[in-house]
This record gives structure tokens, sequence and C-alpha cells, in this order.
């Protein structure tokens, strides 16, 4: 079918079809707005799932500044995914259990806050992301030295998990950490 289709549109007369002047550079507008909308829509969320994958390899040996790095690339190429704002937000909260050094350690807590924040601005009701800002903050206050900065992310921590079982109330998971 293929065969016929193309011999009757090769044999079929016709007036010359190339554009020229104003309606060449139209269509070339039109491809290239084409190519970006193709490259917005498509490319760029496999680009970022391919960066997410690389970093899930790190994530899973327990080397969180190369899972830190690749979900970061993920971010800057699907900024409004909440999936990778979740893993890189994660990724920074297991990255600040191991720091000793507790400026480095606030900062890595501080800018997983972050990341949770975003991710579950994109998507509310996820409740992923309510429950691993109660995580968070449940392993910021483990951490605190400061008696009254424990108890403060350990209420936080208390308030994420009551609303992460609002979002999914039958999670024995979630009520077993809260």
């Amino acid at each position: 079918w293929i065969a016929v289709a193309l011999v009757l549109f090769l044999s079929a007369p016709r007036a010359s079809t190339r554009p020229s002047g104003w309606g060449a550079i139209g269509y070339l507008v039109l491809v290239v707005i084409c190519a970006l909308f193709i490259d917005n829509a498509n490319i760029r969320i496999i680009r970022a799932d391919v960066l997410y994958k690389q970093g899930l390899k790190y994530d899973q040996e327990g080397k969180w500044d190369g899972a830190i790095y690749f979900y970061g690339k993920a971010v800057e190429r699907a900024p409004q995914e909440d999936y990778y704002h979740l893993f890189r937000g994660r990724a920074l909260m297991e990255r600040a259990k191991v720091e000793n050094d507790v400026t480095k350690r606030d900062a890595y807590f501080k800018e997983a806050l972050a990341e949770l924040t975003e991710a579950r601005k994109y998507s509310p009701l996820n409740t992923d992301h309510t429950a691993n800002m109660a995580r968070l903050y449940r392993s910021w206050g483990e951490l605190d030295p400061d008696a009254n900065g424990r108890q403060q992310k350990l209420q936080l921590s208390l308030k994420y998990y009551a609303e992460a079982l609002k979002l999914s109330p039958n999670s024995a998971a979630l009520t077993n950490e809260w």
C-alpha cells in the first residue's frame, strides 16, 4: 500500500509546491517552533529521566553527593516535575544525616526542605512529599544538639506525619513511623 501510494503521489501532475519568499520563511519558523515544542514536551523529560536513573545508581550505593548531582541535573531539565525534586530532597536529607559538621548538616537539611517544599507545591496531594518532610524534621530533630531546636523540629515532624496520614489514612508504614 505504501508503494502504491508513493507511485500515485509521484505520478500525479502538480504545480510547483516549493514555497518562496515569505512562505519559505513561514515554513522555516513553523519547523523551528515544532522542534522546540517537541523538545519541551518530550525530549526534556526523557533526558531528565536518564539523569534521574544515573542518580538512582548512586543513591542505591549510598553515594549521596553523586545522587544529589544527577538529581539536580534532572530537576534542571524538568523543573516542574515533582518526582525529581522529591528524590533530590531525599538524597540531600540522607547526605545531611552522615555529615559531622553541624553547620553543613543544617545547610543540607535546609536545602532538602526547600526541594521537598517545591515538590509538594507541584503535587500537594502526593503523600510522599509530606511524609518525607516529616522524616526530614524527625531526622533533623534527632541530630539537633539544641534541646529547644530538637523539640521544635520533632513537633513539626509530628505535624507533617498527621498531614501525611490525612492524605493516606490506611498507610500502616506511616502510622508506624508516626
